[in-house]
């Protein structure tokens, strides 16, 4: 042997074994510690205390999960009467993390369930993104480094979603779809490699769609992306590869996502600001050109590598980032769209910086000897988890460089180690036994500036302390409902602090004679207040009588005010040319002097009278009708009338799965409530399935059809691709001079006797 045939080929080098033990060793230690970080930031002592989670929207997200297993299973979204006058639970919003919790709180307390959902996605997002690098075979050391550059996606101080910040205010939704996300683009590399693993990309698809509407953008975009820059002259087969994984998942999700889409006019677009700046789009300040120029190294090195992922990734963060640059102000807040980009650039960037460690590691092996690319790419991940540590804890103030993590303090100690908590607990108890000595019934209270002080506490769980019998007006799923615009104003009218987050709405100051009014027309039956002003001014209503105190607070029992009241006058149908009805009902409301006695309705029978100017025709006076034996029950609202064909008010949100039994209706009418004409003297609204329920349902049973489908082909696939290789082995044995029949594996080789040394 010659000593040229021991130099070792400059493209050995290049592939390095991917399954080597030190690298093998140095990526799982890399992936662990990142992992590690995070959870050592979440304060896992906190995580296993079984308190309530707190904080921003997080405090109300406990309604879910409970109402979840409390009222709908096994069915996965229907009505709440719980907040917003009633709504549709989980049909505007994603139902599987709700659904998680569910399924743990069996084995577990419900606070430490929560609190460990909560944390699934944050914890889990270095491994996922590890595990993408490694299921595209982007050579070491690009996988650790990218489980390593989402520790500074993680501590990213933009509230917009994914990171820490976002989750443990509230989108902890946003990041357990983002990490499914991932777990689907990554493992459609086997799709697009080998046809395989198709059931399982179709369901991550699903699980990625149901945690999140914006997961379900990411996911599609990033499979799109992948499968154009993978088109080539047998682009046929590649789109029958992956086209049926798409529609597989889409029809699982579909379950949720048909009925999203087809009633989503009745939803409230909420008044939410844009973002806007790059700033948003460059958060890591002195960092950004390191970061900026790896992601484009990352793009050019690995598309000449023909690592045609980077091209995807590249294609998907551009995207989003115009999304984010061109969506204007609705329903979407163009912020939500800044995750994706970031991920993908740091993945770029991740990428970027391995290139870079191999070609060092090629040219010192040239150079010298292979063991210089060990020494250059083995610590490599290392030396950048410890700076990118260094980093976050520095320039977020985390220890031992700062104090603690407030948020995530005070969300994971929960409602029960909160300062606050012993007066809100007082209030909570109170409203509990007024709803046993007195009657169930509507919660409202004042806003204020010492209530939104209370801010890691909400008195929208309400129905969570009081088993349902006490119900929030307001509500966090405030979107969900097109009462929303009334109770918003409701509220500024009744407190003094009001948030006044529902777009288009005139609002107005501090009023509690007209608050009365409102909260009368809205079915409220209990309000506190605490404020000494606010206090005074509902002493100074004679409807408001004072029936509980609780330390600071004041509760009041609203007379005359239930759920179904009868009417003076025929309500008027509105028919302004050219008026929208989201603007009239919120304009009617404000600009009629007697908005509540003369009900604008959105539609009506033939024989009531139409309101076709700015001037209200003459009245029509109805007779008296006595309503009596009202019941609220599970997707249903009962009562008695003791006149037939009279209309009356059913302060309850209008949706169209509602059914009248023993009656005409429902109508639409201001702050989408509701109008009845009995027909029968009991009276019976009730909710329903339509052909929007059921056409979810069928393309949920498509999904689970397909999915078995693509299962027996892919292994009917996986059988003609053994028996093709059995034929080539049995060939080459035949050219080689064994017998075809004879088993292919290795023989064992006769024992020598051993030389002597």
């Amino acid at each position: 042997m010659t000593a040229r045939s021991l130099r070792v080929p400059r493209r050995v080098v290049d592939t390095e074994p991917a399954n080597s033990r030190a690298q093998t060793a140095v990526e799982v230690a890399v992936v662990a510690a990142a992992t590690l970080f995070v959870l050592w930031r979440l304060r896992p002592s906190l995580l296993l205390t079984n308190t309530l989670p707190a904080g921003g929207d997080l405090s109300a997200h406990n309604w879910g999960p409970d109402f979840l297993r409390r009222a709908l299973l096994p069915r996965t979204s229907g009505w709440s009467w719980d907040w917003l006058a009633g709504f549709p639970a989980f049909q505007f919003y994603p139902v599987l993390p709700a659904l998680l919790v569910a399924a743990l709180a069996v084995v577990l307390p419900y606070g430490i369930a929560m609190k460990l959902v909560i944390a699934t996605g944050l914890v889990a997002l270095p491994a996922a993104s590890w595990a993408f690098a490694r299921l595209w075979r982007v050579p070491f050391p690009a996988a650790p480094l990218l489980s390593v550059a989402t520790l500074a996606f993680l501590f990213d101080a933009k509230v917009f979603g994914g990171n820490v910040l976002s989750t443990v205010s509230g989108e902890y939704s946003y990041t357990i779809g983002f990490v499914l996300a991932i777990v689907t683009l990554g493992s459609c590399a086997f799709v697009v490699r080998e046809g395989r693993s198709r059931v399982v990309t179709a369901c991550a698809f699903a699980a990625a769609a149901l945690a999140h509407p914006l997961a379900a953008e990411f996911a599609l975009s990033g499979m799109v992306a992948i499968v154009a820059v993978h088109v080539d002259r047998d682009w046929r087969r590649l789109v029958g590869r992956v086209l049926p994984v798409i529609v597989v998942g889409a029809a699982l999700a579909g379950i949720w996502w048909i009925p999203f889409e087809l009633r989503h006019g009745y939803m409230t677009s909420p008044d939410l600001a844009r973002g806007t700046g790059m700033g948003n789009l460059l958060p890591y300040g002195w960092a950004e050109p390191f970061v900026l120029a790896s992601a484009v190294a990352g793009v050019v090195l690995g598309w000449r590598a023909k690592r045609k992922i980077v091209g995807a990734l590249a294609a998907v963060a551009l995207v989003n980032a115009f999304l984010y640059l061109a969506l204007p102000v609705g329903q979407l807040q163009n912020v939500r769209f800044v995750p994706f980009w970031s991920w993908c650039r740091l993945a770029l960037a991740a990428f970027g910086v391995a290139e870079l460690a191999r070609w060092s590691a090629r040219a010192l092996a040239d150079a010298a000897d292979r063991r210089w690319s060990r020494r250059v790419l083995l610590p490599s991940p290392v030396a950048m988890l410890v700076v990118v540590v260094l980093g976050v804890c520095t320039v977020w103030r985390l220890p031992p460089f700062g104090p603690a993590d407030r948020d995530i303090q005070v969300a994971f100690e929960g409602y029960q180690r909160n300062v606050q908590y012993p007066a809100y607990h007082t209030l909570m108890d109170t409203i509990a036994r007024l709803g046993r000595d007195h009657g169930c019934g509507r919660f409202l209270w004042s806003v204020d500036v010492t209530t939104t002080d209370f801010g890691t506490v909400s008195n929208d769980l309400a129905p969570y302390w009081t088993d349902g019998c006490i119900t929030s007006l307001p509500g966090l799923y405030y979107d969900s409902s097109a009462t929303t615009p009334f109770i918003s104003l409701t509220e500024s009218l009744t407190g003094i602090a009001p948030q006044r987050f529902a777009a288009n709405v005139p609002y107005r100051p501090f009023d509690l004679e007209q608050g009365v009014r409102h909260m009368r027309y809205a079915g409220v039956r209990y309000y506190a207040a605490r404020t000494a002003s606010v206090v005074g001014a509902a002493d100074a209503q004679p409807a408001l009588v004072p029936v509980a105190t609780a330390g600071d607070w004041h509760v009041y029992e609203l007379t005359n005010s239930q759920l179904v009241s009868p009417l003076r006058v025929e309500p008027v149908v509105l028919a302004v040319p050219g008026a929208t009805w989201k603007s009239a009902s919120v304009g009617y409301t404000e600009e009629t002097p007697r908005w509540d006695e003369v009900l604008l309705a959105r539609n009506g029978p033939s024989t009531w009278r139409r309101l076709d100017s700015g001037q209200l025709p003459p009245d029509r006076p109805l007779p008296s009708v006595h309503v009596s034996s009202i019941v609220l029950s599970k997707n249903a609202l009962a009562f008695r009338v003791d006149r037939i064909g009279v209309p009356v008010l059913v302060k309850a949100s209008y949706f169209p799965t509602w059914k009248v039994e023993g009656g005409r209706g429902p109508y639409t009418v201001a702050g989408n409530m509701m109008v009845v004409v009995p027909t029968a003297r009991n009276v019976r609204l009730v909710q329903t399935r339509r052909l929007t329920d059921w056409f979810a349902y069928v393309s949920f049973a498509c999904g689970l059809v397909g999915a078995v489908a693509l299962f027996f082909s892919d292994r009917r696939r996986r059988a003609r691709a053994a028996a093709s290789r059995g034929v080539a082995v049995r060939t080459r044995s035949l050219q080689s001079g064994r017998t075809a029949f004879a088993p292919t594996a290795r023989r064992t080789p006769a024992r020598r006797a051993r030389a002597p040394r």
